[in-house]
């Protein structure tokens, strides 16, 4: 069922609370890889959800006076108005634990790894950590305080509160798993972006693997689903929200033990550093433990931070994406956060950041550059200029075969051999920046699609800003508006035009699955047709539009210059982003939980 098919895969999210950061963060990563790959002509399928199981939710339920599926349907749909309303995200199934189906499908992988004799019962005594839905070893204990300020142990992982919990549950054998999780990852050494993660993954596994819990006593926990022949015990939330994944690719076991596959295995897991384990461990242990094959690849992103603090509510730091947008303008919101949200680090994000980057980019390049190429002044005929007029004799499809063959390096060869007539050109053909940077529109496509291929979302964006920076610098050095006004000159200024619109339209193209609302309305303007809105590298060549194609409408600046001056009208804590005091928080930058 795979063919052209690619799966990708969110985190199900916690619904104790409202979307934050975090959330939106990992699902933005996930939808700009679903939107390039579908420009590339794939079929892409993104789920993502929300995780409805658990004490957490139990006690938010209580805590409002409603029924946890009452509580749970709320927040259901607020996480999904959230993600596709307000922020213009584009899933093709958004998946909840409490689905019936959900629930068969995790029933028959317990009942799969309880035949394979992979899970018993014991009497569990330690420390586990409600906030995060996990147990915690001592060695990943420490000292802090909880809500109140009293002293208590935390998780060294998120720093969230431990209680000392002994009760008998259902354990699962990952401590046979340990040798082949290592020949996994010996097998199949860059499966983790970014690879450091990877190492961090094998040296928790090299430092050995104990027997995890994977139940809860229904005694202490009633919100879950039931443990298949014992009505005591609901599954441990981990696995229950692991096994979502299976159930949105439409993966089946059957009575037999065989399987019907569905989408997966899944092309690219994306999560956040904080449920690392879980997944790169845990999950696939689970499936190892099941005969089901393991997903292709895993992104994991770091934690947003302002002034390298991690965001939390405590800290007096947090904020709603949304009053961002409401600022900035949501894809501006959106090319901050991918441009700024290397996997190799924590990203910093405050609001004089933001504005720098929107600025200096999308106002100051990509929307400077398209007045430049739609200026009614530079292009007072309302059409494509037509470079051919520069050689004397020669057609545009004579021109393109010679660009397409041999780039930049020879074209000087087609040009007038009378040197009266040849002076004016040298400017804007012969200069070897200006030969380097036309030579680009035949290269870019394959760069940033292979920049695409390692999920590197912040080295393409660089990639492709790097040409729209040349191009305006190409025109301020040529002055088309200078070229227009002479006789002699006008053929220059013709060539000059058309070959900024061809690299503004490659760029814009290559920009749609990363901005999605501005970038069609730089390809309007220029008049591209929709099947030219594709992602292929024939396509997205320069000299591949015609001369004499018909400009769109000349709309006003994509990226108007940014006033500040009603932001502190925004509600406290919300829109401003501020450093907090240096104190233990629970971090809004959690993937799940």
């Amino acid at each position: 069922m795979k063919a052209n098919k690619v799966y990708l895969t969110t985190p199900i999210y916690y619904v104790n609370g409202k979307p934050h950061i975090g959330h939106v963060f990992t699902t933005l990563l996930a939808d700009t890889l679903r939107r390039f790959r579908k420009l590339q002509g794939f079929e892409p399928y993104l789920m993502t959800g929300t995780d409805e199981h658990g004490q957490k939710v139990q006690q938010s339920a209580e805590k409002m006076g409603l029924q946890p599926q009452q509580w749970c349907d709320n927040m259901a749909k607020t996480f999904e108005t959230y993600f596709v309303e307000s922020f213009g995200l584009c899933p093709d199934a958004f998946m909840r634990t409490t689905m019936p189906e959900h629930a068969e499908m995790a029933i028959k992988l317990w009942k799969r790894l309880c035949d394979a004799g992979l899970i018993y019962k014991d009497k569990y005594e330690g420390w586990y950590c409600v906030a995060d839905e996990a147990f915690v070893t001592e060695t990943n204990l420490k000292a802090g305080v909880d809500a109140q300020g009293n002293p208590c142990k935390i998780s060294a992982d998120s720093g969230q509160p431990c209680v000392f919990l002994s009760e008998e549950n259902y354990k699962f054998k990952l401590s046979s798993f340990q040798e082949p999780l290592l020949k996994f990852y010996r097998d199949n050494p860059d499966i983790i972006i970014p690879t450091f993660r990877q190492a961090e993954i094998v040296s928790f596994i090299q430092s050995g693997l104990h027997d995890i819990s994977i139940s809860r006593s229904k005694d202490k926990i009633s919100w879950g689903i039931p443990v298949p022949g014992d009505s005591d015990h609901v599954m441990y939330v981990w696995i229950d929200a692991l096994t979502i994944y299976l159930t949105a690719a439409g993966f089946t076991i059957n009575p037999d033990g065989t399987f019907n596959s569905g989408l997966w295995p899944a092309d690219v897991q994306f999560l956040g550093k904080d449920i690392a384990r879980f997944h790169c461990v845990y999950w696939l242990a689970f499936l190892m433990g099941a005969g089901i094959p393991c997903p292709r690849r895993f992104f994991i992103h770091g934690w947003w931070t302002v002034n390298h603090q991690k965001i939390g509510k405590s800290l007096g730091n947090a904020l709603d994406p949304m009053s961002l947008v409401e600022i900035y303008g949501l894809d501006s919101v959106k090319y901050f956060m991918l441009r700024e949200g290397s996997p190799a680090n924590d990203p910093s994000i405050t609001e004089e950041l933001i504005s720098m980057r929107v600025e200096s980019d999308l106002a100051n390049v990509l929307g400077n550059l398209t007045m430049r190429c739609t200026a009614e002044s530079l292009l007072p005929e309302r059409v494509w200029t037509d470079p051919s007029k520069l050689f004397e004799g020669k057609d545009f499809m004579q021109i393109r075969s010679c660009w397409m063959s041999s780039r930049m390096s020879s074209i000087a060869e087609l040009l007038p051999t009378d040197e009266s007539k040849r002076e004016h050109i040298s400017s804007v053909i012969k200069m070897d920046d200006v030969s380097r940077l036309l030579d680009k529109g035949f290269t870019i496509c394959e760069e940033v699609v292979k920049l695409m291929e390692n999920i590197d979302i912040p080295g393409a964006l660089s990639k492709i800003f790097e040409i729209l920076t040349g191009v305006n610098n190409y025109i301020q050095l040529t002055m088309p508006w200078s070229l227009i006004k002479k006789e002699g000159t006008k053929s220059s200024h013709e060539f000059v035009m058309y070959c900024s619109t061809e690299l503004l339209r490659i760029c814009a193209t290559l920009l749609l699955p990363f901005i999605p609302q501005k970038a069609p309305l730089i390809l309007d303007q220029l008049g591209v047709p929709a099947e030219c809105r594709v992602i292929e590298k024939d396509v997205l060549t320069i000299g591949y539009i015609k001369p004499g194609l018909a400009l769109g409408e000349k709309l006003p600046p994509l990226f108007p210059k940014l006033n500040l001056k009603n932001q502190n009208n925004v509600a406290p804590n919300e829109g401003k982003i501020k450093a907090g005091k240096k104190k233990q928080a629970a971090t809004q930058n959690s993937s799940t939980k």
